[in-house]
């Protein structure tokens, strides 16, 4: 196990303890450490300010759409939640009538 593995288990551990669990948890933990672990490696990508300014430009729409499906994604399932809910109270209601 690496030291980057063991620091985004440790943080994982410790927002657990803090009552932040869940799949969304340690996603933001793994993102987080992997922007971290980018910044203290120091990496230099010998980019012209042109190529960092689109590069930069592209990150930016592929986080907004990153985000944009989430939340899509997060309101789809909100609502076939509600559809499986709806389903499950009319099979027992036609249960129960048949059963009167």
């Amino acid at each position: 196990m690496t030291d980057y593995d063991e620091r985004i288990r440790s943080q994982i551990r410790a927002q657990r303890e803090w009552g932040q669990k869940g799949v969304l948890s340690e996603n933001y933990a793994i993102a987080e450490n992997v922007l971290l672990e980018t910044i203290e490696t120091g990496r230099v990508y010998g980019l012209t300010k042109e190529q960092s300014d689109r590069l930069l430009a592209h990150t930016r729409q592929d986080a907004s759409h990153a985000v944009l499906n989430s939340s899509t994604a997060v309101q789809l399932l909100k609502s076939l939640k509600r559809w499986l809910i709806f389903i499950a109270l009319m099979s027992l209601l036609c249960a129960i009538k048949l059963y009167l």
